[in-house]
């Protein structure tokens, strides 16, 4: 509602946007440099990303337009992180090209390709 708003008085929303964006990132690059610079290295276990990340893996993995989603999420990842840890020692790669797979194959997650994939069942059995 306030776009349209400064917009109309004459300011370039487009380009006040992309500015903001522009130094937001150049703030999340040097904040990352700094850090490795004094830590030698980013790791998961150094910025706690087993904890804060969880979330965004679970919904990555199960979806977020169902109910059930995030609970499917969970329940993989709770069965990857015993699974791949029991497995293997690498199991932060294995996790990460999981991970990876999720996100460049089921976008939406499992569950939303599960319930695309009924939808198109049911609409081609209607047809």
């Amino acid at each position: 509602a306030r776009a349209p708003r400064a917009a109309f008085v004459g300011v370039a929303v487009w380009r006040v946007g992309f500015t903001v964006f522009v130094r937001a990132a150049l703030f999340a690059v040097t904040g990352g440099m700094f850090m490795a610079l004094f830590v030698s290295g980013a790791y998961p276990e150094f910025a706690y990303w087993t904890v804060s990340g969880e979330g965004i893996f679970i919904n990555m993995l199960g979806g977020v337009t169902t109910v059930l989603g995030p609970m499917v999420g969970t329940v993989l990842l709770l069965i990857l992180n015993d699974t791949v840890t029991r497995l293997t020692e690498y199991h932060g790669i294995v996790l990460g090209i999981v991970i990876l797979f999720f996100a460049i194959g089921l976008r939406k997650g499992l569950m939303d390709f599960v319930v695309e994939r009924l939808a198109q069942r049911r609409g081609e059995g209607r047809g």
